[in-house]
């Protein structure tokens, strides 16, 4: 397997992002990790934090929805020791822009190494792209406050001992990363992860190419250790759709992770929980990559390329 490090702002837009995360699948890499330049704002969970997530994985989605992309940040516990660390790692990219922080990490990371293991530095051309700011004399004070609340908010804390997810997760794409990068984000203890069971999925097209619950249950556990090392997630599966979830069901669980789509799922399970006299899940909401529907990544039309690829037998 070979992997690469990329080394990218930790405010970079999705258009920014997509060169780095172009040239590492150019060179062939089975995994990217991605860390940022940090500070002190990079040691907190945050809304922001959040945000970049679903930057990244917008610009994963556009150049290949499938990429192994796994986020390695600060705020996770990620040191540059962990990176050195990091297996089958032969190249560190960044853009040009972060040349001397390159150069500096990757004198960190080869501190130790012998020359014919250390990691080749490669610049990627990234063109910045500013964001246009309003004049402030154009908003009054109601959208000056209005602003400010919503810039506190964005930097307010999200951390939550123990955290609960759901999904499918068949043939882990940038949409379902984005989901369990950020359940593994929030969370500083423990993770419980639902997971569709097998009988729920038989009326699936393409059936026969879907991945079984073992596969999806280790693919999507996994992902979540890589994020946050040491991290505990347990996995159960979901079989019917009619029984309460561990998320309603345990009053320990303390947050939900959801994406806009499954939004409602949250608040039913808050219902739930409100009957049987449980505290409320706070419902942690991420975005769609892309920014919308009409780029929603689906594991279905996944398995559909598959069968196309693999001939009318499949």
């Amino acid at each position: 397997m070979k992997s690469c490090l990329a080394l990218v702002p930790a405010d970079s837009s999705a258009a920014e992002l997509e060169p780095v995360l172009a040239q590492a699948k150019s060179c062939s890499c089975d995994r990217i990790y991605i860390t940022t330049t940090a500070d002190g704002a990079d040691l907190k969970i945050t809304q922001q934090l959040l945000d970049w997530l679903c930057e990244l994985y917008s610009a994963v989605a556009a150049v290949d929805p499938r990429q192994d992309a796994v986020p390695c940040l600060a705020a996770a516990g990620w040191a540059p020791d962990q990176l050195a660390a990091l297996p089958d790692v032969q190249l560190l990219l960044a853009p040009e822009a972060l040349h001397e922080q390159a150069a500096q990490l990757q004198q960190q990371l080869n501190t130790g190494k012998a020359p014919d293991i250390e990691l080749q530095l490669q610049l990627v051309p990234v063109i910045t792209i500013a964001a246009p700011e309003e004049p402030s004399s154009q908003r009054n004070e109601q959208q000056q406050s209005q602003e400010q609340q919503q810039e506190q908010q964005q930097q307010e804390q999200l951390l939550f001992d123990h955290v609960a997810v759901g999904g499918t997760f068949d043939r882990l794409h940038a949409g379902h990363r984005l989901l369990l990068a950020a359940t593994a984000l929030v969370c500083s203890k423990q993770v419980y992860a639902g997971i569709t069971a097998d009988n729920l999925l038989a009326k699936k097209s393409h059936k026969q190419l879907l991945h079984d619950y073992e596969a999806r249950r280790a693919a999507a556990v996994d992902f979540m250790v890589l994020v946050r090392p040491g991290l505990t997630v347990t996995a159960g599966a979901l079989s019917d759709p009619q029984e309460p979830t561990q998320a309603e069901l345990d009053p320990t669980m303390r947050a939900l992770v959801v994406s806009q789509e499954t939004l409602p799922g949250g608040q039913a399970i808050n219902s739930g929980r409100a009957s049987r006299g449980f505290e409320q899940l706070q419902l942690v909401v991420v975005g769609l990559v892309g920014g919308g529907s009409d780029s929603k990544l689906s594991s279905t039309a996944l398995r559909e390329a598959d069968a196309a690829a693999a001939g009318p037998d499949s």
